[in-house]
């Protein structure tokens, strides 16, 4: 299980367009993440999103 701030870095990666996202060695470089998180991350990006991202409630 990776961390908030590892998902977040992963994310910022993800966001900023800098890189094809299937480039692990360029990810590594760019967010200072291991390999094997980022792979982590990849099999289970759905479920970091969910944890660590959630989508704000609608209503009130």
């Amino acid at each position: 299980m990776v961390t908030k701030e590892e998902f977040l870095a992963y994310e910022d990666v993800c966001l900023s367009g800098v890189t094809n996202m299937f480039d692990i060695r360029k990810i590594k470089e760019l967010s200072g993440l291991t390999r094997d998180a980022i792979v982590d991350i990849m099999k289970n990006y759905s479920v970091y999103r969910r944890t660590y991202l959630p989508e704000p409630k609608s209503g009130s």
